[in-house]
């Protein structure tokens, strides 16, 4: 685990190139935004609370609750990018990004298993996709993949009277190595209708997509 020096080092990098390089690494716009929200109220609390002059212990406390929040979506961020397969990291980009370069790549085969999804919990403004497949000797269990996988979901949203949407609509919406898969949108998107398909992947390679399912944004 990062101490706090080094986490707020590394964020006060990271956020700035990643939004420099927004477009060419093709990266959500909103969660970039929530990053910048983050790393804002970071700046504030975080030299306050190491001051001790001026740090309290609800003032910790706030800052504790705030690293948890925002290292989560920091660490998605890298993730994302890291297996993102539309776009070709550079030395920099690691290197700025803080993101690790695997040294040792496993023996494991790339997984042969397509991904099935079900939507099983429609919330406000939130899908939730379980993510499992055909095999029945599939290891997955509900709770998590197999050892060393991991699983991409891409998502499409278009007006619920819009024709389904091409490969080129779809974009990375999160990285996850849990089978159930909490989806929230923004607001502006309710009752826009959500296509969600999916791959499985692990270091040495990357499954066939899946079949999309598709669902209309509570609001």
């Amino acid at each position: 685990m990062l101490s706090l020096n080094e986490f707020n080092e590394q964020v006060n990098i990271a956020i700035p190139y990643l939004k420099a390089n927004l477009s060419r690494l093709k990266y959500s716009e909103e969660l970039t935004k929530k990053l910048e929200d983050y790393l804002v109220q970071w700046n504030a609390i975080y030299p306050l609370a190491e001051n001790k002059k001026s740090r309290t212990s609800t003032m910790i406390a706030d800052r504790n609750t705030l690293r948890d929040s925002f290292e989560k979506a920091y660490r998605s961020m890298q993730q994302s990018l890291k297996n993102n397969d539309e776009i070709e990291l550079t030395n920099d980009d690691y290197n700025s990004l803080f993101i690790h370069i695997d040294k040792n790549r496993s023996h494991n085969k790339p997984p042969e298993d397509i991904p099935s999804l079900d939507i099983i919990d429609r919330r406000e403004n939130t899908l939730i996709v379980q993510v499992s497949n055909k095999n029945p000797k599939s290891a997955i269990n509900y709770t998590h993949m197999p050892k060393g996988w991991q699983v991409n979901v891409f998502v499409a949203i278009v007006s619920v009277d819009s024709p389904e949407p091409t490969d080129e609509d779809y974009h990375l919406f999160t990285t996850t190595g849990k089978s159930n898969v909490t989806l929230i949108f923004e607001h502006k998107y309710q009752n826009m209708m959500a296509y969600i398909r999916a791959e499985f992947f692990n270091k040495n390679g990357k499954s066939e997509m899946s079949n999309s399912v598709n669902s209309v944004i509570p609001n």
